[in-house]
């Protein structure tokens, strides 16, 4: 996919649309923006760009704070799924306005923010997104000075040099992206009869991209095999068809990131064993504490042999912020060639592992 321009929204825009109201509220996603203008048909890299412009609603405030601890990831692109107008006649604004940030479509902001933002405008719209996880972190050096030039004063522009990435998975299924924006349709149904319609709609052409996303794991005839495999044994289970396809999706999640770490390090990254059979794929921040983001993200992935996966695995070891080896006191000294641990080992650090790191290392035992 060519990522042809770069959006800046505020950083809890951002956040809802890409990670969902991670607090609350079961992950709820948010899938809209207003604008005075409806925006080009193309797809955008997302990156937050704080104006304080607009006030927050009490729970966007808590949300926002709660952002500030995260680092952001740029790995997430948009695509314009539907834009729809609507009247600017001030009364029906409000109505529409009111009713959405009241709603859980747009609960981050006051109703007083987007009124503000459409003051004296002769357009309205409300842009409905479908947002993706890309398979690879963007490179950003490319854009860094298109970003520094434009500052807050424009929130999207044109990439010099589009950026090529692949989808990794959609943020929401269809069905729930259906969901959402049929109940952003029927609150205008029901505040402003008349006075609202469609602009553009590609909601065809994005379902058929999202079944496409699920053809392209670059996996081997072995893992397609397996994969085969998984999904035979849990057909047999005596569960309900959306836990079965829980439970492959969950597999195959794990599949593809065991393969994507093989290639990348391919042997152990504290020793030199390169034997696939015996190395894991070992999540920094615990699978079972992670989002689904989080468990298919590379950068929360190590890949170890079976000595330091236990090791690692049971809080006995991690790693400082400068990447060396931290060892826990548990462990005697005499014991550290035995369990073929090293002193002066070191992991690298980056910005995007950096937070699974920290975790982890809070969890020393």
């Amino acid at each position: 996919m060519k990522i042809e321009r770069f959006l800046k929204a505020e950083p809890a825009n951002i956040a809802a649309l890409t990670k969902g109201y991670t607090y609350q509220h079961n992950h709820d996603y948010q899938i809209m923006m207003v604008k005075t203008y409806p925006l080009e048909d193309t797809t955008y890299a997302l990156f937050p760009q704080k104006t304080n412009k607009y006030e927050l609603s009490e729970f966007g405030k808590e949300y926002q704070h709660k952002i500030k601890q995260e680092k952001f990831i740029p790995q997430y692109s948009a695509i314009i799924d539907t834009i729809l107008w609507f009247s600017p006649e001030e009364e029906i604004k409000k109505r529409i306005l009111t009713s959405l940030c009241e709603s859980d479509f747009f609960r981050i902001w006051k109703p007083e923010a987007p009124l503000q933002y459409f003051n004296n405008t002769r357009n309205a719209y409300i842009i409905l997104f479908r947002v993706y996880l890309m398979r690879s972190l963007f490179n950003l050096s490319t854009v860094d000075q298109q970003t520094k030039q434009t500052a807050s004063r424009i929130t999207h522009f044109k990439l010099h040099d589009p950026l090529e990435n692949i989808i990794f998975k959609p943020v929401l299924p269809d069905d729930l992206f259906q969901s959402k924006k049929e109940g952003i349709i029927e609150i205008l149904k029901r505040t402003a009869p008349n006075q609202f319609g469609l602009y553009q709609d590609k909601s065809k052409y994005l379902e058929q991209l999202n079944a496409e996303y699920l053809n392209q794991y670059s996996f081997s005839k072995e893992e397609k095999s397996n994969i085969i495999q998984i999904s035979e044994e849990v057909s047999l289970l005596s569960i309900t068809d959306t836990e079965k396809e829980s439970i492959v999706k969950t597999r195959v999640g794990q599949t593809y990131f065991r393969s994507k770490l093989l290639e990348k390090y391919g042997k152990c990254q504290l020793c030199e064993i390169d034997d696939e059979r015996l190395l894991t794929a070992s999540h920094i921040k615990a699978w079972a504490k992670s989002s689904n983001e989080e468990r298919t993200d590379l950068n929360n992935g190590l890949l170890l042999c079976p000595v330091h996966d236990a090791l690692f695995d049971k809080y006995l070891i991690s790693f400082k912020e400068d990447g060396k080896i931290q060892i826990s006191g548990t462990i005697p000294q005499e014991k550290y060639l035995f369990l073929k641990i090293d002193i002066n080992s070191k992991i690298e650090i980056t910005d995007y592992n950096r937070n699974y790191f920290k975790w982890h290392l809070s969890k020393l035992l």
